[in-house]
């Protein structure tokens, strides 16, 4: 269970608090992050 932050469509926190995946059901909004990182290999020659 991941608990959020439920937010209105101006970012501001509503107080309410609940289970990720419930707020995706009912298509709430919340802040996330995602980060990617790549790399390449360097080739030897």
């Amino acid at each position: 269970m991941e608990l959020i932050d439920i937010v209105d469509e101006n970012g501001n926190f509503t107080g309410v608090v609940m289970d990720k995946e419930e707020a995706h059901d009912k298509n709430l909004l919340h802040n996330e992050v995602a980060f990617l990182l790549s790399m390449k290999k360097k080739s030897i020659t």
